[in-house]
């Protein structure tokens, strides 16, 4: 009897044809965030027409400020998302970043005027704040942990910055240097509204938001010279004197399930319903991830995989006598308890030789199990993958 899965699926899968890290396959490491020393470190995205985010934006990142604020100190310190240099055509654009109070800054730049708004209230230091701005209408708003805490109407456009890169941590002509840890920093050709920011704002992004609209994206999960856009640009940043990622302070942001700006998921009845893909071969090293999110803990649910034609199962990931379970090529692996609820899974296998690989399965980015096995997956056969059932 085939085995249904009762379920919600979001960001189906993704297959590689590598074999990648947990971090670098989206997975969310325990914690990571870009660590900047205020001094001269900072990530730089090349110039591309994709940053262009001349007619709405919103611009939003998980930040912990380190450095000492002055009440009385009302000039602009640090640039935290910039596109921004001195004034004239081509030049300054957009930016988000702190005063010397601590307060948030936006501003937009049109060739010949700068215009912005500054938050009502300061960030503490020492504390993780969600802060975003959003720009449409001639309307500048700012967010500090999905509360608008400012806003300012008759605000000019930003132009197109022929001169600047897009910088991370300063401001992109050097200067205004930022202190502190950043995460989850995203650039979207839209103005969020108030409840997407606030839906988003614990959430790891598919990439594919409101048809496109997300334009960059970097999560800090992993990097030492660069770190990869997750919004499917190549918008590639560059980690610059000395900036690092890494989780020695652990980051507020917490993968929660995928998106709801898109709003879609699969769901199964656990009765008769699943999705099949066709019959393809994987590669020998390869990632597979989703996320899901099972209603019950009960026996003989797929998430997915793959039968032979002899009936073996070539690969499935599912529960199965009473734990979640990888199996390749018939040999089936303990990876760890059955959970309800959202959460993100990806399984690894590393081809080592001619005839062995390594399996390494992650939940939420945290690493449940990995051994070698004496095995390779091989050619795929005539039956489809599945999805749902096994």
């Amino acid at each position: 009897m085939r085995a249904f899965f009762s379920h919600t699926l979001a960001v189906l899968l993704v297959l590689a044809a590598a074999w990648l890290a947990p971090d670098a396959a989206y997975a969310q490491s325990a914690g990571a965030s870009l660590l900047l020393d205020g001094t001269d470190d900072y990530m730089t995205v090349t110039s591309n027409t994709t940053l262009d985010v001349t007619t709405a934006y919103t611009l939003e990142a998980w930040v912990y400020p380190t450095g000492t604020f002055d009440p009385n100190n009302e000039a602009t310190r640090a640039h935290i998302l910039s596109r921004w240099g001195i004034g004239g055509a081509g030049n300054a654009a957009y930016m988000l970043g702190l005063l010397g109070n601590g307060k948030v800054r936006a501003a937009n730049h049109d060739g010949t005027t700068t215009a912005g708004v500054n938050s009502t209230v300061a960030l503490t230091t020492g504390q993780w704040n969600h802060i975003a701005s959003t720009f449409a209408n001639g309307t500048l708003a700012i967010y500090i942990n999905g509360v608008q805490q400012g806003q300012a109407t008759g605000i000019v456009p930003p132009q197109v910055s022929t001169h600047y890169d897009f910088n991370i941590g300063r401001e992109s002509n050097g200067g205004k240097y930022f202190q502190g840890r950043v995460d989850e920093a995203r650039i979207w050709n839209a103005a969020l509204t108030q409840a997407e920011i606030q839906a988003n704002q614990n959430r790891r992004l598919s990439g594919g938001e409101r048809a496109g609209a997300l334009v960059g994206y970097w999560p800090f999960d992993a990097g030492t010279t660069t770190t990869v856009d997750l919004a499917g640009n190549d918008n590639t940043g560059t980690l610059t004197n000395g900036a690092s990622i890494d989780a020695a302070v652990a980051s507020a942001f917490t993968a929660g399930p995928p998106s709801t700006v898109a709003g879609n998921a699969l769901t199964l009845n656990g009765t008769d319903e699943y999705v099949a893909l066709g019959s393809f071969s994987l590669p020998e090293s390869f990632t597979f991830e989703m996320w899901v999110n099972p209603t019950s803990t009960d026996d003989g649910q797929a998430f997915f995989g793959k039968h032979a034609t002899s009936g073996t199962n070539q690969f499935l990931a599912g529960y199965y006598n009473g734990a979640f379970t990888v199996n390749i090529r018939g040999d089936e692996h303990v990876a760890g308890t059955k959970i309800t609820g959202w959460h993100h899974l990806a399984v690894v296998v590393n081809k080592t030789s001619a005839t062995a690989s390594d399996v390494t399965v992650y939940r939420n980015g945290t690493e449940l199990w990995q051994t070698p096995l004496a095995d390779v997956l091989g050619a795929a056969d005539g039956l489809p993958w599945l999805v749902g059932m096994d």
